[in-house]
């Protein structure tokens, strides 16, 4: 089963989100929660988590502007988020780092840098 990567106690500041441990807001309806746009060939992100919901969800929390956000992810990235939930529970955790998110007509991947 997918996890989020951070192991915490989780503030519920409102009966519709809860505050996870780096402080982003993550919506118990994963249909509320933003999608990461990636319309550009390239993005790069100051990922500090990747993790999936309940639904099996990829997740992305990144900081941004001096904000912390949690973001889904295209589901075809969802393969790449359970590798990664993977390494953190052999407590091999590869964040904070920067991603890179790449658009190609092949399809989209992420590299960790």
């Amino acid at each position: 089963m997918c996890k989020h990567l951070e192991v915490s106690v989780y503030i519920i500041p409102s009966k519709d989100y809860f505050l996870n441990q780096r402080g982003a807001k993550v919506y118990f309806d994963i249909n509320k929660q933003p999608l990461l746009e990636i319309t550009k060939d390239r993005i790069v992100c100051d990922a500090l988590a990747v993790g999936c919901s309940q639904e099996m969800i990829p997740l992305i929390t990144i900081a941004e502007a001096g904000n912390v956000k949690c973001y889904r992810l295209p589901i075809e990235l969802s393969e790449w988020a359970m590798t990664l939930v993977g390494f953190a529970d052999m407590g091999e955790n590869l964040f904070p780092s920067k991603v890179v998110f790449t658009k190609t007509k092949e399809g989209l991947y992420a590299d960790i840098l």
